[in-house]
């Protein structure tokens, strides 16, 4: 399974080699509208996945730090805590695992939705 997204910015090491024992990257995602838990969610994935996926930020505990218009949402890396890193590797198991997941329809998640009434019976209309 491959999970691909992309922060809005990571801040780069700077300063001579020794400073960057010390450095701690902070990873930001501008969001528009109001402030939502999921945010803050896909922020703390960013901060598990950077340092595994891109080799500049190996070894490193990010911060986090979701921006809103007129507003931030700091993110400390002790968020991203072994509770955290349980569950994202229970939902990766449960969306790449060999059995289907559970089909929860609703009339609010049904109609964002783009697969056909043809190709999903579950599905809710109206």
């Amino acid at each position: 399974m491959v999970v691909a997204d992309k922060p809005d910015l990571i801040t780069p090491p700077d300063g001579p080699p020794a400073a960057l024992r010390l450095w701690r990257p902070t990873i930001y995602d501008v969001k528009t509208g109001r402030a939502r838990c999921s945010d803050r969610i896909q922020v703390m994935l960013y901060m598990h996945l950077a340092p595994q996926a891109l080799p500049a930020y190996a070894g490193t505990r990010p911060a986090g730090c979701v921006v809103y218009n007129g507003s931030k949402v700091d993110i400390l890396p002790q968020a991203v805590d072994q509770k955290f890193i349980e569950a994202f590797e229970y939902f990766l198991g449960v969306i790449a695992g060999p059995e289907p997941a559970w089909k929860v329809p609703s009339r609010h998640e049904c109609r964002f939705c783009d697969i056909a009434r043809t190709e999903c019976p579950e599905r809710i209309e109206g």
